[in-house]
């Protein structure tokens, strides 16, 4: 038996710097190239002659599709194998091609496609992952020559119709391709920015039921600056997915990367509850992508809800499993870093979130070792070794931040200073981390900042109250502290006020620490005194339960009682 034929279709306009490597790339794989020339003024159809392939001419009318079906019109293969000028086969993969094909056990093939980061880049290095430019995406390029094979859509176009059709089958096949048409700099050269977004306009006006096309929509306006009307055809893409698939019940074409787009712009607006709830519908519609665990791990990061929710747990062991799929293709792209850094990142976050501290190392640990340039999970980490009572381990990754004048890692150096009790140098580091004029990588920590500068308020008045001599800082505060409130009770006012400045010199930003302290003075008489802490502790928790306590019982000390024998004056 004879093997099945391969036809490899392109089409192509002013590509003769890159069309000839294409079909070289190609040449063991097929048996045939049909090359469709949409206007050439460059030597592209001689180089393409001169490489044996058969030239057929479209004149360019705004329309992919049209050009890629006149293409397929010419091919006489059993298969069809797409590929566009810039791209290229990774070589010796003509070899898996052709025994796929051999093997007659489907329709349509799914080949990885791998973007270079340079023109220089060689093909092996680019799927090796070393000259790579983001993660690699599986895309439908191999498909069996049925008569009703035809493209669809005047962009980003697809055999739509005929992929939706019943028993269609469909493989995965280790069949690299490697694309050099995505680099910034030559994507800005041809000016493929403004050409995809005015026909994606057209094509979104004549067709506004097409989901996937609005999610392209969507990312070519971001791309151009225009964020607002991003959001809205993203809304729009999500919403036709949603809906089809409340209609058949099943995941709709591109769903997940209508998904991406909306969860993305959501929380890219400060909207982190509504992409929660867009990822939460997603995975009801069964819907099973990184990209969705990636964004939601994301909006929970930034909510920051108890440590206690469900939410972190699920999310944190969705990032798991997207770890592991780390390698694995998918049709719809990935976010950057959704099977790899950033994940890690994102499930050492969460982690951190739920005081699992021993987890949060290793995962950030993990995303450093995948990626040692990410700041943010350098940063993430040395708070897991603060919160875990390892200030020292912190300290290492915070220096090398600091001479880039992040605020972050200033703030971070000033969180180890208090926590080693060197609380002489944290208001110059604070300082600095006012005055950095570097954006925040979390801007969750100026909240953090503006608690710290309260907490070295509150050490400057400790010092004030031991004349400028703080006690040595104690090994454990809770349990002193918990032995003055004994005492406090038993009506043991010294013992109290012994003990209690030593708790105020390691917890200087315990509001109950000052609360009890104020109990004692006003026990003693100091009214004003107990006024005066009082007024730190409102400062450090305004909503403290001790706070209350205490104020009711100043009030019920300080309140005149009736003068004798006046009720029966008349």
């Amino acid at each position: 038996m004879a093997s099945p034929r391969v036809s490899l279709c392109i089409i192509a306009k002013d590509e003769a710097a890159l069309i000839g490597a294409c079909l070289a790339s190609a040449r063991d794989a097929v048996d045939e190239c049909i090359v469709c020339d949409t206007g050439s003024s460059d030597d592209t159809i001689d180089i393409a002659r001169a490489a044996g392939a058969r030239v057929v001419h479209h004149p360019w009318n705004h329309d992919f599709s049209a050009a890629r079906n006149t293409a397929l019109e010419a091919a006489t293969g059993d298969f069809v194998l797409i590929l566009d000028a810039d791209e290229q086969l990774l070589p010796g993969a003509g070899e898996a091609l052709r025994a796929a094909v051999a093997t007659d056990a489907f329709d349509l093939g799914v080949l990885p496609l791998h973007h270079a980061d340079g023109l220089d880049a060689a093909p092996v290095d680019v799927v090796r992952g070393t000259r790579r430019y983001q993660e690699p995406t599986g895309l439908a390029r191999l498909f069996r020559h049925t008569p009703d094979l035809r493209w669809e859509g005047m962009i980003h176009e697809s055999p739509t119709t005929w992929m939706a059709r019943p028993g269609l089958r469909v493989a995965n096949l280790a069949v690299p391709i490697v694309h050099y048409g995505n680099i910034p700099d030559l994507r800005l050269a041809r000016d493929k920015a403004a050409r995809n977004l005015a026909l994606l306009e057209r094509h979104c006006a004549a067709h506004p039921e097409d989901g996937p096309r609005r999610a392209y929509l969507a990312r070519e306006r971001l791309r151009a600056g225009d964020t607002k009307g991003a959001l809205q055809a993203a809304e729009a893409a999500w919403h036709a997915a949603s809906t089809r698939m409340t209609q058949t019940g099943i995941p709709a074409p591109s769903a997940p990367f209508c998904a991406t787009m909306a969860g993305f712009l959501r929380l890219s607006g400060g909207d982190a509850a509504g992409c929660c709830a867009l990822t939460g519908q997603a995975r009801r519609f069964g819907l099973d992508h990184p990209n969705i665990d990636l964004l939601e791990a994301t909006a929970l990061v930034e909510l920051q809800p108890p440590a206690t929710d469900p939410a972190l747990d699920r999310a944190a062991t969705a990032l798991e499993r997207s770890l592991e799929r780390r390698g694995e293709v998918f049709v719809d792209e990935l976010l950057p870093g959704a099977t790899g850094g950033t994940a890690a990142r994102l499930l050492g976050q969460l982690r951190q979130r739920q005081g699992e501290h021993d987890h949060a190392r290793a995962a950030l640990a993990v995303a450093l070792q995948l990626d040692p340039t990410d700041h943010r999970a350098q940063l993430s980490l040395a708070e897991v070794h603060i919160a875990a009572g390892s200030p020292d381990r912190a300290l290492p990754l915070v220096e090398p931040l600091l001479a880039a004048g992040h605020p972050d890692a200033w703030l971070l150096a000033a969180e180890v200073a208090a926590a080693v009790h060197q609380r002489g140098q944290v208001d110059a580091l604070l300082t600095r981390a006012e005055a950095a004029t570097s954006s925040w990588l979390d801007r969750k920590r100026t909240k953090r900042l503006a608690r710290a500068r309260v907490e070295q308020r509150a050490w400057q008045r400790v010092l004030q109250l031991t004349g400028g001599r703080a006690p040595r800082p104690l090994a454990h505060p809770d349990a002193m502290m918990a032995a003055a409130r004994v005492a406090l009770d038993g009506g043991q006012l010294g013992r109290a006020m012994q003990v209690l400045p030593a708790v105020l010199a390691t917890r200087p930003g315990s509001a109950a620490a000052w609360c009890l302290f104020a109990t004692a003075c006003l026990r003693q008489g100091a009214t004003d005194l107990a006024r005066n802490l009082l007024h730190t502790a409102s400062q450090l928790d305004p909503h403290a339960t001790e706070l209350h306590v205490v104020r009711a019982e100043l009030a019920r000390r300080t309140t005149p009682g009736p003068v004798p024998g006046t009720a029966d004056d008349r």
